[in-house]
């Protein structure tokens, strides 16, 4: 797993190639998979530490952190996606921060998602089942796992799993129904 780093630099006095090995980089991909969570959750907690930004649309290491030797932001010739890897002294710093990052991520996204969950049934005027109320979390806070559902709504994770699939299945049904009467 990884890409391994070295430095190439010549000698000043016989002019002969020197490689130094710095160790493996990582693409975040690797990283997130190498802490042990899902990828959005690791770039969510990558983001809170303040090792990425948004840019576009999509999550890049900071200049200023490419500028550190932290990592490297690249763009494969003929991809149409840009990608960051991290080196090993990126993977360190990030490493050092990843508990406390970690735990101020998954405090807010639960938070966050129960006080909107709540001001809209206060909206509706009453409360909702408890498939409506993962149906909701999902379409209004995707990047919630399973477990932070359960715990927002202090359920089981098997019910929101139940849940969760029947969504998935409705959706997938009615596409293909769409699908199939477009063609007609």
């Amino acid at each position: 797993m990884g890409v391994p780093y070295v430095l190439e630099t010549a000698d000043p006095v016989t002019g002969e190639a020197i490689s130094f090995d710095l160790g493996v980089s990582m693409t975040l991909s690797e990283f997130t998979d190498s802490m042990g969570v899902p990828l959005r959750l690791g770039r969510a907690v990558l983001v809170e530490m303040g090792l990425l930004q948004s840019e576009g649309g999509r999550l890049r290491i900071k200049l200023e952190h490419q500028a550190a030797g932290l990592g490297m932001r690249l763009h494969k010739k003929g991809t149409r996606f840009p990608f960051d890897v991290l080196f090993p002294a990126g993977q360190a710093w990030a490493k050092e921060r990843w508990s406390s990052a970690k735990a101020e991520v998954e405090r807010h996204r639960g938070s966050a998602a129960a006080l909107a969950l709540q001001a809209y049934c206060d909206w509706r005027g009453g409360p909702m089942t408890t498939q409506m109320d993962v149906c909701w979390l999902l379409d209004h806070f995707p990047e919630l796992t399973t477990r932070d559902i359960a715990r927002v709504l202090s359920v089981s994770e098997a019910a929101v799993f139940k849940w969760s699939s029947l969504r998935t299945r409705q959706r997938d049904h009615a596409e293909s129904r769409k699908r199939l009467h477009r063609k007609s």
